[in-house]
């Protein structure tokens, strides 16, 4: 039995219906969501069972997590580093992230199920490799960021991993001059990828599966534009995001489109939102179409969330 208890923003219903809230086009469980994810824990992937980013002009970084699990997951920290931040996970429990050592320099890396730990850093730069996603296949994606507390963090560039060798992964808009800024912050078990790329004067997400690739905005009415990141895919081409004023949720991209960019149907944003949050970011779903990510309370305080589509 669902109880009514009201109506939040433009007319969404809100109600409790046993351990869920329900906002919309989402239920959000409410006891021990930080159980789940770690009080300090930033929630950056999620697949089938397991679950555990950006200034203008470019994206930042989300602060970086203290790993402080709690059961059932345990504690997850790089031996003999000072801090340690999960970005993603798969289905097989395969961990990828970044961790610092102490003399300050930071190290991308694969947690393997087995518990085997292998450190990746892309070659021949001084920016900080940050992966932050891996399918099932084991190929892991991710972006080159400048982490700098004196003047800010934004990426330079993105990449795909795959057995051992990395390769440039900067899709751009043909007609858009000067791009840069790219990051790949998401990839499915089909292989498609997601991510963020600076041009045309703003953050546009992009989709990318094979040979296509789609740039897009969720742009308010009004609006010439509005910064927006894709940050997380699945294998259905559902992809889930955030920009400048909210989260959202955009079911798959490519339905009806075609192989022509001239038949491009601009995605139809949904809107995430923690009820009663200050903000709400989705960071990954899985292929049941679940999303993870974080949201801050009206303390200031940053908890994680897991939400149920309705849909």
């Amino acid at each position: 039995m669902i109880r009514r208890t009201g109506h939040g923003k433009e007319g969404e219903h809100r109600a409790n219906a046993g351990d869920f809230v329900i906002d919309h086009q989402f239920q959000f469980p409410t006891p021990g969501v930080e159980m789940l994810t770690g009080v300090e824990l930033h929630v950056g992937g999620f697949h089938s069972w397991q679950q555990d980013r950006r200034s203008r002009i470019c994206a930042r970084l989300p602060p970086q997590p203290r790993i402080k699990h709690r059961s059932p997951l345990g504690k997850s920290a790089r031996p003999n580093s000072v801090s340690t931040a999960i970005m993603g996970v798969n289905d097989l429990g395969d961990l990828v992230g970044f961790y610092k050592k102490a003399d300050g320099t930071k190290h991308g890396f694969i947690w393997y199920h087995t518990n085997v730990f292998r450190t990746i850093d892309y070659p021949a730069t001084s920016l900080t490799t940050v992966p932050f996603g891996i399918n099932k296949a084991g190929t892991v994606v991710g972006g080159l960021w400048t982490i700098n507390p004196s003047f800010g963090t934004f990426p330079g560039g993105g990449w795909v991993w795959v057995n051992g060798k990395f390769s440039n992964m900067n899709p751009f808009d043909k007609n858009s001059a000067a791009p840069c800024c790219w990051s790949v912050n998401g990839i499915a078990n089909s292989g498609v990828i997601t991510g963020q790329v600076f041009q045309a004067d703003f953050n546009q997400a992009w989709f990318k599966g094979g040979a296509d690739e789609d740039f897009y905005m969720d742009v308010p009415p009004g609006n010439n534009g509005n910064d927006t990141f894709g940050t997380g895919v699945d294998s259905g081409n559902d992809v889930v995001g955030y920009d400048a004023s909210r989260g959202w949720f955009a079911k798959n991209i490519e339905a009806n489109e075609g192989t022509s960019d001239a038949t491009e149907v601009k995605p139809n944003f949904i809107v995430v939102k923690f009820p009663n949050s200050g903000s709400t970011v989705p960071f990954g779903l899985n292929n049941l179409r679940g999303v993870v990510g974080t949201y801050v309370d009206s303390t200031g305080r940053q908890h994680g969330f897991f939400a149920k589509p309705n849909f």
